[in-house]
């Protein structure tokens, strides 16, 4: 429910310098005030945006008084483009879930694996190959996977795919005008200057697609999906090449309806 205030542990489990717990919603400001005391004795609903201010975090039934810094990102120049709250504590783990528990009881709900990006990609923060990019800059494996997931984390790909979006469109907006006044002895669209922009399209798309593999290897991986018509063989190909059973196979068109996945290894 995106109307409820979330919050999470941000940062990696185990001991460390520091535990990040996080909170996104529209109620993150006032729990912010009835859970964290400030040095300085103010508010955190009355800071600007991007403050940070030490104190200590006292969340309801949690009988602890930790110290603390807080910091404040106001809606919407957050990740969430929410209200956010991140309280920064030891790294002790069992402390960071006593923590975590106050604040439930303070009124947030536990976050759902990925809720803070899936709240990004909902609001706009963040479009649908950025989203994915957060879980592969996190669990990259080495400096290239890190490097080719920043690059789409950043929206290189997506800038690419809109520019391209862009000339198809301009395209398709000579056509439909030679279209509307194809009774007039006026060419607007001459064929080969339409036939030289689609061309130009389809150069860039395929440079695009050349210069974006790195993009869809992070981890040494490659996804590929199986589509098709109803029955023509989807589920006996995915068996075949995983050597195994997987999916059910029968006669009766739409057998397999649910999502299928699984991990295939070609030479070693």
């Amino acid at each position: 429910d995106l109307e409820d205030t979330i919050v999470a542990v941000s940062s990696p489990a185990g001991p460390g310098q520091r535990a990040i717990l996080r909170l996104s919603g529209r109620e993150a400001l006032g729990m912010a005030d009835r859970v964290f005391a400030s040095a300085d004795g103010s508010r955190p609903s009355s800071w600007p945006t991007y403050a940070a201010r030490p104190g200590r975090l006292e969340p309801p039934g949690a009988r602890l008084s930790v110290p603390a810094v807080a910091y404040l990102m106001r809606r919407p120049k957050s990740y969430t483009r929410e209200d956010v709250v991140e309280f920064h504590v030891g790294a002790w783990p069992a402390l960071a879930g006593l923590l975590l528990g106050g604040l439930l009881r303070a009124g947030a709900r536990a976050a759902e694996p990925g809720e803070f990006t899936c709240r990004a990609l909902l609001s706009g923060r963040l479009d649908l190959a950025q989203a994915e990019a957060v879980m592969a800059v996190v669990s990259a494996s080495s400096e290239a996977a890190l490097r080719a997931a920043g690059d789409l984390l950043r929206g290189h790909l997506s800038k690419g795919i809109q520019n391209l979006l862009d000339q198809v469109r301009d395209v398709l907006v000579l056509v439909e005008v030679d279209l509307d006044f194809s009774d007039q002895d006026v060419e607007i669209a001459p064929p080969r200057e339409v036939a030289a922009r689609i061309s130009e399209v389809r150069s860039a798309l395929a440079d695009l697609g050349r210069r974006s593999r790195s993009l869809e290897t992070f981890g040494g991986e490659v996804r590929l999906v199986l589509a098709g018509w109803p029955n023509v063989g989807k589920s006996s190909l995915f068996n075949r090449l995983l050597e195994t059973d997987r999916a059910m196979v029968t006669p009766q068109a739409g057998t397999t309806r649910d999502e299928l996945r699984a991990a295939l290894h070609l030479d070693g």
